[in-house]
């Protein structure tokens, strides 16, 4: 059974995100993720490949990706956001099949699905910054920063709001 290059590109997705946790075979959970997202073993296997193909860069694309976020640490970048950069930026470096424009507005497309506003404008940035570099264009750090600017008020936001749950929950 086909399935849809965005649903593929989820399941690169999804087994890079688990392996940014846990160093197991990707084929591990082949069977959970053919029961979730109704796929077949074949889509999960070549998923994984992928998957493969993008760890085998690494340290690469997290050199890109550190190079381009100089306001916000790589260690500070959440797991999602982290693993949609990485793939971002293996589509865009990497993937000669994958234009660089549907690279960057797919990796939109997964953080505006798994992430938040903030982490959407933020992913935005860096790969325009890694593609517009590529391209020897010059690219607006500025963007770069006001996203960082809007991902520490987010994350401010929520500390806040975790502690007034807190606060109650001990009253």
């Amino acid at each position: 059974m086909a399935i849809t290059h965005q649903k593929f590109r989820e399941i690169v997705f999804l087994l890079i995100y688990r392996n940014d946790f846990a160093q197991a075979e990707e084929i591990d959970n082949a069977s959970l993720i053919m029961e979730q997202l109704a796929v077949t073993r074949k889509n999960v296997l070549d998923a994984a490949e992928k998957s493969r193909l993008v760890r085998q860069h690494l340290d690469d694309i997290d050199a890109k990706i550190t190079e381009a976020s100089t306001s916000y640490e790589f260690d500070r970048i959440q797991v999602i956001e982290r693993n949609i950069l990485r793939l971002g930026v293996f589509e865009l470096f990497y993937d000669k099949n994958i234009p660089p424009k549907v690279a960057i507005a797919e990796a939109l497309r997964l953080t505006k699905k798994f992430g938040t506003a903030a982490s959407t404008a933020f992913v935005n940035a860096v790969l325009d910054h890694l593609y517009k570099k590529s391209m020897g264009i010059e690219s607006n750090q500025d963007a770069i920063k006001q996203a960082v600017l809007n991902l520490n008020k987010g994350e401010e936001e929520a500390l806040r709001q975790q502690r007034d749950a807190t606060h109650l929950s001990d009253e």
